[in-house]
């Protein structure tokens, strides 16, 4: 799945190449193989319309997006893909990058800060809180706070 994501990285840098971008495009159109069916595309979508959405996003705060999608991608695989939805994203008046999902047993917030953090915050209907910040930035630490987002 990496270097699908890898892929994914290389098709939005190099098709948004105004000199070349004309010149990559039999590469970026090849077959990907045995991806899950739309997922390639379904991450593509998702990252260049976070993207075109939200131009002020910082080189930071688009590495943690490749890489929170990343999670998601790999979860998807692992979990029922009907779990993995409905989520917003937006902005806020910090130019934070807020993932935003609601559910049954509250509201989860995954928080990419323009500079050097992450935060997880869960407020249940039962009123419990959980607020956890993430600095480490490692794969596995994605990992878990993509299985959190979606549980």
């Amino acid at each position: 799945m990496t270097e699908h994501l890898t892929f994914l990285k290389m098709e939005t840098e190099l098709g948004q190449s105004q000199l070349f971008g004309q010149e990559y495009e039999h590469l970026l159109s090849r077959n990907l193989g045995n991806t899950h069916p739309g997922l390639h595309s379904e991450l593509n979508d998702l990252f260049n319309n976070i993207l075109c959405e939200h131009v002020g996003l910082t080189d930071f705060q688009k590495a943690m997006l490749f890489n929170l999608l990343f999670a998601f991608s790999e979860i998807r695989e692992k979990i029922d893909p009907s779990r993995l939805s409905p989520f917003q994203y937006y902005t806020n008046e910090d130019d934070e990058l807020v993932f935003f999902r609601k559910t049954h047993k509250g509201v989860i917030h995954i928080v990419i800060n323009p500079e050097d953090c992450i935060a997880y915050s869960y407020i249940g209907v039962d009123k419990k809180r959980i607020l956890k910040f993430y600095h480490n930035h490692n794969q596995e630490e994605f990992e878990g706070l993509a299985y959190k987002f979606f549980i």
